[in-house]
């Protein structure tokens, strides 16, 4: 969460002056679209591995991205991508409307009881 509001903040303000801004900017820009990407490689990944999940030495390596979570359920892999994308939706929504608190407040309720819902609905753990 930190990288996505670093990566939010550092937008509006790119500058290209100094070999340093340029480097910053780039970076910036770079992030910035690579981290929508994460949510969609995360649901990819555990698509394509399925079989493989329940496998001891793939567990090993790769179980933080489903940890805790009911593989044999179909909809419960989509846990980790959801948050994740919940999670760059409350960045965007805390940089973006820094000046609208209480737009903010009611944006990021809405996020977390469709998340809760969702929870709730599928059972993932």
């Amino acid at each position: 969460m930190v990288m996505c509001m670093t990566t939010f903040i550092s937008l509006p303000v790119l500058s290209y002056s100094t070999w340093y801004e340029i480097i910053n900017s780039g970076m910036a820009i770079l992030s910035f679209g690579l981290l929508p990407i994460v949510p969609l490689f995360v649901i990819g990944f555990l698509h394509k591995f399925r079989e493989k999940l329940k496998d001891q030495e793939f567990r090993m390596k790769f179980v933080t991205l489903y940890f805790g979570v009911n593989t044999r359920r179909p909809f419960a892999k989509l846990v980790v991508p959801l948050f994740l994308t919940r999670r760059l939706l409350f960045a965007i929504a805390v940089v973006v409307l820094s000046e609208y608190t209480s737009l903010q407040i009611i944006i990021n309720l809405i996020f977390s009881v469709f998340y809760l819902a969702f929870l709730i609905h599928v059972k993932p753990m």
